[in-house]
């Protein structure tokens, strides 16, 4: 795994999420900074007299946490759920338009650059997609009834439920603006 992501750059914003994650392995949620080292280190929007956290939403750590625990490098989590993200799209391809239109969109997600970059960095953004593709792959019966008839199971909804509420504790705008267009369907189907 090190000769594979030794050059693979880590931002900023998934050092600060791979460190909470780490944290949460030792069973703490944050972390005590002393006095001499806050006045040494920068930390934007911070508040001096607290303790240090991170400040993601804890979705996606909480995943990162078991494939840190053992041992995997924190890029693996974004591999695991970019494959996952592209076999939920042709699933989804297959049942509403074939098999041809399945296999080309997921030869286009292998072939995305956006796919490639997010499902190899330690960002949030491939989990949060995770959930969402989910999600869509849960309630799709409703959407495609078009009245409301077809409506997922009792269990299916449930899975839904989660898939967008842990979108929502990784990327609060994205997973609330996704929940609040499934919610309106629902409604409209229910008029």
């Amino acid at each position: 795994w090190h000769e594979i992501f030794n050059r693979q750059p880590i931002m900023t914003d998934s050092q600060s999420q791979i460190s909470q994650a780490r944290l949460l392995l030792t069973g703490r949620c944050t972390l005590d900074v002393r006095r001499e080292f806050r006045n040494v280190i920068a930390f934007p929007y911070a508040v001096y007299d607290v303790p240090s956290f991170s400040q993601f939403p804890p979705g996606h750590v909480l995943l990162l946490a078991p494939f840190l625990r053992v041992g995997l490098p924190p890029q693996a989590l974004n591999m695991v759920a970019g494959i996952v993200t592209i076999l939920l799209i042709g699933s989804l391809a297959r049942r509403l338009e074939g098999p041809a239109v399945a296999r080309a969109a997921c030869l286009m997600l292998v072939a995305s650059p956006l796919m490639m970059q997010m499902s190899v960095s330690a960002m949030n953004h491939a989990t949060a997609c995770l959930m969402l593709w989910l999600a869509a792959w849960c309630l799709l019966p409703m959407a495609e009834s078009g009245d409301g008839a077809a409506r997922p199971g009792l269990a299916w909804s449930f899975v839904a439920g989660l898939a967008l509420g842990w979108a929502v504790m990784t990327r609060p705008l994205t997973g609330l603006a996704h929940s609040l267009v499934w919610g309106g369907l629902w409604l409209a189907l229910m008029a």
